[in-house]
C-alpha cells in the first residue's frame, strides 16, 4: 500500500484537498505523518469541516497546514520534499483540469517528490502527464456507485512504484491488460 511502517516519518502534500478526509485519515492512522493542504479558496476548507468532518483549518497545526492561495504560487513556494503528493484532479476541473496548473508548477511538485516518493493524480478526466526520465506511472481504476469510473495515475522513481495491489479495491492497467 502507500502508507509506510507506522514508525517511520512520512511527508504528505494533498493540492486542491479542502474537502478530502485523506489529510484527517493519514494523521489518525500514521503517528508520524505530517499533512501540507493547498487550497485556492478558504472557503472550500471550511466546507469541508463544517459539512465533511475534514477537521481542516486554514494555518498551521502540529501535524497539518492549510495554505490558501494561488495554487501555482503555492507549489512554486514549497521547500522539503514530500513521500506522498496527491493533485486532486476534482478540484482543478474550474480551473481547466490539470492544464489549469503551470508547468513551472507541474515542474516544482515532480522535484517535490522524496526518492522513494509517489506523486498521485486523481483525475476524472483526460489528463496528459509528461515523461520524466526514471521515472515510471501506472494507471489505476475502478467502477464507482453509479457506473462511473474513477481514475488515479500514480508516478514516480521506478524503484518506488510496486506493480500491484498499490491501492485496495483499484485495477492496476498496464496498456490494456488490466491486473488484479
Amino acid at each position: 500500500g502507500l502508507m509506510p511502517p507506522l514508525e517511520a516519518s512520512w511527508r504528505v502534500l494533498v493540492v486542491g484537498g479542502g474537502t478530502s478526509l485523506l489529510p484527517r485519515m493519514i494523521v489518525r492512522e500514521h503517528p508520524s505523518a505530517s499533512v501540507d493542504v493547498l487550497e485556492r479558496v478558504g472557503a472550500v476548507a471550511e466546507l469541508g469541516r463544517d459539512h465533511f468532518d475534514t477537521g481542516l483549518h486554514v494555518g498551521r497545526t502540529e501535524r497539518s497546514s492549510v495554505a490558501v492561495g494561488n495554487l501555482d504560487d503555492l507549489i512554486e513556494g514549497l521547500s522539503g520534499s514530500y513521500d506522498l503528493v496527491v493533485v486532486d484532479g476534482a478540484a482543478l476541473e474550474p480551473l481547466g483540469g490539470a492544464e489549469g496548473l503551470s508547468r513551472r508548477a507541474k515542474t516544482a511538485l515532480r522535484q517535490r517528490v522524496s526518492a522513494g516518493g509517489l506523486l498521485v493524480w486523481r483525475s476524472d478526466f483526460d489528463l496528459v502527464t509528461e515523461a520524466v526520465e526514471g521515472w515510471s506511472t501506472r494507471t489505476l481504476t475502478r467502477t464507482r456507485e453509479g457506473g462511473r469510473e474513477e481514475v488515479l495515475l500514480v508516478t514516480g522513481p521506478d524503484a518506488a512504484l510496486p506493480s500491484t495491489d498499490l491501492i485496495e479495491g483499484f485495477l492496476v492497467l498496464n496498456g490494456r491488460a488490466a491486473i488484479k
